[in-house]
């Protein structure tokens, strides 16, 4: 039996899967997700953690590409070093 695709996403259901991909929700400008990996834009921070501004003021902001990769690859990147 095939289950309807959702109207909606709550606000929950988008942070938690932000957050599942290491990103913080509150930096996040915007999101698009595609077989081949995550496009995200988000605000850039400076050390203390401000939020960057621009010349113009506006924020500044970085975009990232998180690939997918198969889960044994995964496993490797994310192991921890000697």
């Amino acid at each position: 039996m095939t289950r309807p695709l959702p109207t909606t996403v709550t606000l929950a259901q988008m942070h938690a899967a932000l957050r599942a991909l290491g990103l913080d929700p509150r930096l996040v400008v915007g999101a698009s997700i595609s077989p081949e990996g995550v496009t995200v834009t988000v605000n850039v921070r400076d050390h203390t953690g401000h939020i960057l501004a621009q010349d113009d003021d506006t924020a500044a902001e970085a975009l990232l590409f998180v690939p997918v990769v198969p889960e044994l690859l995964a496993d490797e990147v994310s192991r921890p070093g000697p």
